[in-house]
């Protein structure tokens, strides 16, 4: 399943960064895309697939301490226009 994770930082950059250099990842969990934002309140944007609900919140879990984490089921925008498609009897 797809999810999108929302992050804003709750440590600064320096502990971060290296920490973040050096992970491996959490089993079950496949980013698709990781995006590192310059300022504003959101500060990293992850879309990733995950094998269970137990492994997302595993990696939420190893991340918590360092971003206040918004993680949300996704569709793709193709899947988002055959759903509404699907709904509007098309």
């Amino acid at each position: 399943m797809l999810f999108v994770a929302i992050g804003k930082q709750r440590k600064p950059a320096a502990e971060i960064f290296p920490r973040r250099l050096e992970w491996a990842g959490i089993e079950g969990i496949e980013i698709l895309a990781e995006y590192w934002l310059d300022g504003g309140a959101t500060n990293l944007v992850v879309v990733f697939e995950a094998n269970s609900g137990a492994d997302v919140l595993k990696w939420g879990a190893a991340w918590d301490d360092a971003f206040e984490l918004t993680i949300s089921p996704a569709v793709t925008g193709a899947e988002g226009v055959e759903l509404a498609t699907a709904m509007l009897g098309g």
